[in-house]
C-alpha cells in the first residue's frame, strides 16, 4: 500500500473519531451503513466488511494498527445518547466475523483482531461495572 494511501486512511480515521466524540449520536449512522448493490468487485458493502477489511488487510500493518486503535477509542470515548453502546456493537461485529480456518487471509493477519477483541471485552466489563456502581 502506498504511503499516501496509508496517510489518507490514518487522517480519515482520526477525523471520524473526532466527529463521533463531538456528536455521539452519529454512531447510529455508522451502525446502519450499507451501500446499495454495486457491481465493483472490491467495494465495501457494509459496516462489518469495512471493519474486518481494515483489521485484516495484508497490505499495511499501519492500517491494521490504526483501525484497531480507532475502534478502541470509539468504545472508550463515544457516548451514544439514543441507542446501542459502541462497545456492544463492535463486540457483535467481532463475534460475527471471527476468523475461520478456511479464511487463510484472515488468519495470516489476525493479531490486531484478537488484541482488539480482548480489549473490547475488557472495556465492556469496565463499562458494565461502572454502570452497576452508579
Amino acid at each position: 500500500m502506498a504511503e499516501d494511501d496509508t496517510l489518507i486512511i490514518e487522517h480519515a480515521l482520526s477525523l471520524w473519531l473526532a466527529t463521533l466524540v463531538k456528536n455521539g449520536g452519529l454512531i447510529n449512522n455508522f451502525y446502519a451503513f450499507k451501500r446499495p448493490h454495486i457491481k465493483q468487485m472490491f467495494s465495501i458493502k457494509n459496516v462489518e466488511e469495512l471493519i474486518t477489511t481494515g483489521l485484516f488487510t495484508y497490505k499495511s500493518i499501519k492500517v491494521r494498527s490504526d483501525f484497531a486503535s480507532t475502534i478502541k477509542c470509539i468504545c472508550q470515548k463515544v457516548v451514544n445518547p439514543s441507542g446501542m453502546k459502541p462497545v456492544t456493537f463492535f463486540l457483535d461485529v467481532f463475534k460475527n466475523n471471527y476468523p475461520k480456518s478456511e479464511h487463510y487471509f484472515m488468519w495470516r493477519e489476525c493479531k490486531f483482531f484478537f488484541e482488539t477483541f480482548t480489549s473490547l471485552i475488557e472495556e465492556c466489563l469496565r463499562q458494565t461495572t461502572a454502570d452497576d456502581e452508579s
